[in-house]
C-alpha cells in the first residue's frame, strides 16, 4: 500500500505450522552406530536407522506419543522415549 485507505479491514493469515521432524542416533555403549534398528512412532508408523545409526521421521504438529526402538539382536535401553511435539 502506498497510501492510507479508510473503511477497509485486513486480516493476517499465518501459514499453517510445518510438521516437525524427530530425529536422533542409536549408538552402542562404545559410541558405535547401530544400523537397522526399527524406530516405532506410536500411532504413525516406523523408520529405520541407517548405517550411521541415524533416524528421522516427520510427525504432525501437536503429535504426542512414544518412540520405541526395536532390534531383534540387541537389547536397547531405554526402551522408549515419550515425546510431545
Amino acid at each position: 500500500m502506498t497510501s492510507d485507505v479508510s473503511n477497509e479491514n485486513y486480516q493476517r493469515i499465518d501459514p499453517q505450522p510445518t510438521n516437525p521432524t524427530i530425529s536422533g542416533y542409536v549408538r552402542n555403549l562404545d559410541n558405535t552406530p547401530v544400523s537397522g534398528v526399527t524406530m516405532n512412532f506410536s500411532g504413525i508408523g516406523t523408520t529405520t536407522t541407517n548405517t550411521n545409526g541415524y533416524y528421522s521421521k516427520q510427525v504432525t504438529s501437536g503429535w504426542t506419543g512414544t518412540v520405541t526402538p526395536r532390534n531383534p539382536v540387541t537389547l536397547l535401553r531405554p526402551p522408549a522415549d515419550p515425546t510431545t511435539m
